[in-house]
């Protein structure tokens, strides 16, 4: 991707980028990082989506549990890993 070619987005769509490098960044597992560490934060966005319009929406089994106001669905910092 070119730099004309940023310039053409929307800045919903710059948003929905910057999100998922931010979180690729910020998520990337060292050797000497802990598995819980990872975890130790809340989310950026909604793994679904990458939307940042999501809220806390009550727990589950002592986990917070979120609610991405975009596609509708439910997430907690662990959805998506083993």
């Amino acid at each position: 991707m070119t730099l004309d070619d940023l310039k053409k987005l929307t800045p919903v769509e710059l948003d929905f980028i910057s999100a998922h490098i931010y979180k690729l960044v910020k998520d990337r597992v060292t050797e000497d990082t802990k598995n819980e560490e990872n975890f130790n934060h809340d989310p950026d966005c909604c793994p679904h989506c990458g939307s940042l319009s999501f809220i806390k929406y009550g727990f589950n089994k002592g986990k917070q549990k979120y609610y991405c106001k975009d596609c509708n669905k439910f997430f907690s910092k662990t959805t998506g890993t083993l």
